[in-house]
């Protein structure tokens, strides 16, 4: 026997898990083309490869910093995303773009004292 889904939304409910979808990248440059999965802005580590846009649909201004590499320990640019909807497009930071982290809030988590780029406007 398993559990029905109102079971499973009971359960969740009452011990607080909540699977978010805050940030949603696409391969098309204006949150067109191919979407990507959606993950939480919680300063997490997620790909970007092949991906030139992105939307965040959490509420409030979120930081999110752009790596070149696919483990988000070479920083390369940083995007302030108001949220709600708002689409960061042409993501373009003159090098390869391999993985990025999505702030809880406007901060921007300690990789991005590192980066010698400017902001990327999105």
């Amino acid at each position: 026997m398993h559990p029905s889904p109102g079971i499973f939304f009971i359960i969740t409910s009452l011990f607080g898990i909540a699977v978010r979808a805050d940030l949603v990248a696409f391969t098309g440059s204006t949150c067109d083309g191919d979407e990507g999965k959606n993950v939480p802005c919680d300063d997490s580590c997620h790909l970007f490869t092949d991906r030139n846009s992105f939307v965040v649909l959490a509420s409030g201004t979120h930081c999110v910093v752009i790596f070149e590499d696919t483990k988000c320990t070479v920083p390369v640019g940083l995007i302030s995303n108001a949220g709600g909807g708002t689409c960061s497009r042409n993501v373009n930071t003159g090098t390869t773009m391999g993985s990025f982290r999505c702030s809880p809030n406007r901060v921007c988590d300690n990789a991005a004292a590192q980066l010698t780029s400017k902001p990327i406007s999105g």
